[in-house]
């Protein structure tokens, strides 16, 4: 378990995104990236270009989305086995100019939080521990979570 000092230390290292103007609250949101971070450096198989853009993926998913703002999306950073959502959403990488990369998380963004609205549709205050975005081979988004 994670102490209350470990969690203010990991919200400061992500204010300077400035995630207070798009968030409501620091915390569960800050959790979500570290979590981001280590799934990236824990999984080699991810393509360097998906681990670049998966934290503005989070960021900007989570910031459309009404599932996340419904409920507590956190990671205390325990030893649980995830469960696997495979989304619809497909990473097309393409390496091209940062414009071409912002309107590329642009698009995912938008059909990863139609995914998140769909798979908790039907969930509202519920805490759900999240464990990170993957990309599969094929470009498949995948989301690694806990109920």
């Amino acid at each position: 378990m994670i102490t209350f000092t470990e969690i203010e230390e990991i919200v400061q290292n992500w204010k300077v995104l400035n995630l207070e103007n798009l968030f409501d609250e620091l915390v569960p949101i800050s959790l979500c990236l570290q979590t981001q971070l280590k799934y990236n450096e824990s999984n080699k198989e991810l393509s360097p270009h998906f681990r670049r853009i998966s934290i503005p993926l989070v960021i900007r998913a989570f910031n459309e989305s009404k599932a996340y703002k419904r409920n507590h999306f956190i990671n205390y950073f325990e030893k649980h086995e995830p469960q696997v959502a495979m989304f619809k959403a497909r990473f097309k990488g393409s390496e091209g100019d940062l414009q071409q990369e912002a309107d590329l998380v642009a698009n995912l963004a938008s059909e990863v939080a139609k995914e998140v609205d769909s798979l908790f549709s039907d969930v509202m205050n519920e805490e759900i521990v999240f464990h990170g975005l993957g990309c599969l081979n094929d470009g498949t988004i995948i989301m690694l979570f806990n109920r």
